[in-house]
């Protein structure tokens, strides 16, 4: 089967070592691959542009993979700041360890909306109860199936994290939203855009020039603290603030106002440091980046 597949991509004009690109689909599968080899394509989609060969497409999948791991370490500083947020503000508000029981302690969700929280909270219950903390509460406190906010936000998946954040009264979400240097409407616009982006990390899916949609709001305001980050949306030009660019520009801002001294802020520019012109296009990055006060 990959004689075939090797045999119908130098009819249609990719370049390659066969050995080499052999050993490549027997590891990983010619769909796979297949995401990297169409920015190559002739406009008809099926012949290869001149000069396109095997040996550049393999080295963008290979920056890719670097790009998603650092990318995942990002993401994990900022989800983890969310949840600690979410926590403290929350209780803050109300001292219930237990209070999200309580439609009417996250007014934001309507009530069908409060149902599937509470299902999806207590999917993630059930799938952590081998967890020791958990063990320890159904053992010591005979806690079993509602946990204590704080843990609660140690075992519900980023997608529920998200809806639960939705679901704060509006002080509450505004305080979460302020300790990020950000508005609320804006912040749940970078929860959706940051759940999407570490799926696809997660799943080690094409990353480097995937579009995720218009899902961060243009008004992020114009205070000091979110200059940086509204120059970076207007070096890009895109009308969507969809790129890779915009999601790595995000994820900075946050790591930034969550641990200013994350070595996770030099890593990120190590990796797209060695990137070509063309990747790094693709990934909507402006020429002049490296200037950005963000990127600094």
């Amino acid at each position: 089967m990959n004689e075939d597949i090797a045999a119908i991509l130098e009819s249609r004009g990719l370049a390659f070592d066969k050995d080499q690109l052999l050993a490549f689909l027997a590891k990983v599968g010619y769909y796979r691959l297949k995401g990297y080899l169409v920015p190559f394509r002739q406009p008809d989609k099926v012949d290869f542009a001149e000069g396109a060969d095997f040996a550049t497409v393999k080295a963008i999948y290979d920056f890719d993979a670097d790009l998603r791991t650092v990318s995942g370490k990002g993401l994990a500083i900022v989800e983890v700041a969310v949840r600690a947020a979410i926590t403290r503000h929350h209780l803050a508000w109300k001292p219930d360890p237990f209070l999200y029981r309580d439609a009417a302690n996250l007014p934001g969700l309507k009530e069908k909306a409060y149902e599937k929280l509470m299902a999806h909270i207590g999917d993630a219950v059930a799938k952590s109860k081998s967890e020791p903390f958990m063990r320890h509460l159904a053992v010591e406190h005979g806690i079993v199936d509602y946990p204590p906010l704080w843990t609660l936000m140690e075992v519900i998946p980023f997608g529920t994290l998200a809806n639960y954040y939705q679901g704060l009264p509006p002080e509450v979400q505004e305080k979460v939203a302020n300790s990020f240097n950000v508005i609320p409407s804006v912040f749940v616009g970078f929860l959706t855009a940051l759940r999407r982006t570490r799926n696809v990390c997660a799943h080690h899916a094409r990353l480097w020039n995937r579009r995720f949609g218009s899902m961060i709001s243009r008004k992020i305001g114009q205070s000091k603290e979110v200059a940086a980050l509204d120059a970076c949306f207007k070096a890009d030009g895109a009308s969507g603030f969809d790129s890779v660019f915009d999601i790595l520009s995000v994820t900075r801002h946050l790591v930034k106002v969550a641990d200013p001294s994350s070595p996770w802020l030099g890593d990120i520019v190590s990796v797209v440091t060695g990137a070509t012109p063309f990747v790094l296009r693709g990934m909507g990055f402006p020429a002049d980046w490296e200037k950005l006060a963000l990127w600094k």
